[in-house]
């Protein structure tokens, strides 16, 4: 074909055919902007069955799109690594009633409770510690609270002081979550009998109750947390009494379920209930009752 300006003439349809083929975005849309009628052409393959877009705006898609990747890749940055150690918050405000129950703001942890001498009277201005750091000093009432931001999967210590009286510590796992603390500091003359090698008074948990399990079942229920959240109350009531938890397994059978049960009840006494280990002995008897109740008796 013959050259005629910008294209060649066609002999066989007497039109002027064009070679958009080698042209950009930009420059197919100046070209037929400056025509009223429809050339004949010839383009290539990636030049079809798509939208034409001028070079500004597709720069601007591309900016646009950059910018969603790097704001994704910015927000992943500013992620703050979490501490090898607890970082601790100032004390935070509970709801109305302290309840033990509170869900923390914001995905934080709250660490609350009350802390009273051993005749129940509540302490202020007791201390809080955890591990080395004091986070908290209880109000009027002998309640406070602290939010952690990040704690490591180990286990950390909280003591609890107050002027002469006995510090008592409590252990804290980050698995707990939030947790409430009932605290009971006794008088170095408390524990005079001891000392002089003398035993305590004896005090005797009379009317504890008995908790029932379905078959094969070892997780604690709520009836049985509401009936130790009782017992519990007993025994800061009474800071010399101690308890025996016992359970029964059959001659044959999978006797871990068994333990797991005087187990977890020993486990939400002292975690959830802050009543100190030391006050709680667990037994399991082969044959010696009914498989699916454990018994709470008073302990030596």
């Amino acid at each position: 074909m013959a050259n005629v300006g910008e294209g060649k003439h066609c002999t066989q349809c007497n039109n002027i055919v064009y070679d958009f083929s080698q042209m950009n975005d930009e420059e197919l849309l100046n070209f037929f902007k400056q025509r009223s009628a429809i050339p004949c052409g010839r383009f290539h393959v990636t030049q079809l069955n798509r939208d034409i877009v001028p070079v500004a705006a597709k720069n601007k898609m591309l900016l646009h799109r950059f910018n969603k990747i790097a704001a994704a890749f910015f927000t992943v940055l500013s992620f703050k690594g979490i501490s090898s150690n607890a970082a601790v918050k100032n004390a935070v405000e509970l709801d109305a009633n302290y309840k033990s129950k509170i869900k923390p703001g914001n995905g934080k942890i709250i660490i609350s409770g009350t802390i009273k001498d051993s005749h129940g009277t509540p302490l202020e201005k007791a201390t809080i510690q955890f591990d080395s750091a004091q986070v908290a000093t209880t109000d009027k009432d002998g309640k406070f609270s602290f939010e952690l931001d990040a704690v490591t999967a180990i286990s950390h210590n909280i003591y609890f002081s107050y002027g002469d009286l006995i510090t008592a510590v409590r252990n804290y796992h980050p698995a707990m979550l939030s947790s409430n603390y009932e605290v009971v500091l006794k008088d170095k003359a408390d524990e005079s009998h001891i000392l002089m090698g003398v035993p305590p008074p004896p005090v005797i948990l009379n009317d504890l109750p008995s908790l029932k399990f379905k078959t094969n079942v070892y997780k604690l229920s709520t009836d049985n947390k509401a009936m130790l959240a009782t017992i519990a109350t007993k025994m800061k009531q009474n800071p010399f009494a101690n308890i025996m938890v016992a359970g029964y397994a059959p001659v044959c059978g999978r006797h871990f379920i068994y333990s797991d049960r005087v187990n977890n009840i020993k486990k939400y006494l002292v975690e959830k209930q802050g009543i100190s280990t030391d006050r709680i002995t667990v037994n399991v008897e082969i044959d010696g009752g009914d498989i699916n109740t454990v018994d709470i008796k008073p302990g030596n």
